[in-house]
């Protein structure tokens, strides 16, 4: 039995332009996926989702075509939201009134207050 041949060696530079040719993902993510029930990992190409063309055409065509799909069916927002949570994650209260005076510290305010 005869072992298998090399690959050839291919540049980076033909690959993108041949990835680019057929319209699939010049710079794909590989991700490691096992199948719980059989045990059997494989590694599956994702592509890189990229907005700009610059840097995946093959990404960025799509993306582009999906947002200004979504600026016709009116999915941009005429104000910045309001943010819910506080900075460490945790939900916050609704504000519902603006706090006028300054808590008086009690102990341990170090000469403060």
């Amino acid at each position: 039995m005869s072992s298998p041949q090399p690959l050839p060696k291919i540049s980076d530079e033909l690959l993108g332009s041949l990835a680019e040719a057929e319209g699939v993902c010049v710079r794909p993510l590989l991700h490691r996926v096992t199948d719980t029930t059989s045990g059997r990992t494989q590694l599956v190409p994702i592509q890189c989702s990229s907005t700009r063309e610059a840097v995946c055409p093959p990404c960025a065509n799509p993306n582009r075509r999906l947002r200004m799909q979504q600026g016709r069916e009116g999915w941009h927002l005429d104000s910045e939201p309001e943010a819910v949570h506080d900075v460490d994650g945790l939900p916050r209260a609704p504000r519902t009134s603006i706090p006028t005076t300054a808590g008086t510290c009690v102990s341990g305010c170090g000469g403060y207050g």
